[in-house]
């Protein structure tokens, strides 16, 4: 699940190498803290969310593939989750 487009948020370099290998509620107090979830729709979630499952991640990526679809006119069937 590491490299599922759903397990993944955009952040500034800086902050990502702070974040590493952390346990989710550490990158979530760190992110918060620094306010990126305010600036950044993807790291929203970490104010959105106290947990971090597999169930939330595949939710993440079906939202996120459905996303790029409608962005780029392409048909759902073409893609597995």
């Amino acid at each position: 699940y590491v490299q599922k487009l759903g397990n993944l948020a955009l952040v500034p370099p800086t902050l990502n190498g702070t974040l590493g290998n952390k346990v989710y509620q550490t990158k979530r107090k760190l992110v918060c803290q620094a306010g990126v979830h305010n600036y950044f729709a993807t790291a929203a979630v970490f104010a959105e969310r106290e947990d971090w499952t597999k169930r939330v991640i595949d939710e993440r990526n079906k939202v996120f593939l459905r996303a790029l679809c409608d962005d780029f006119d392409i048909h759902a069937a073409s893609f597995r989750p």
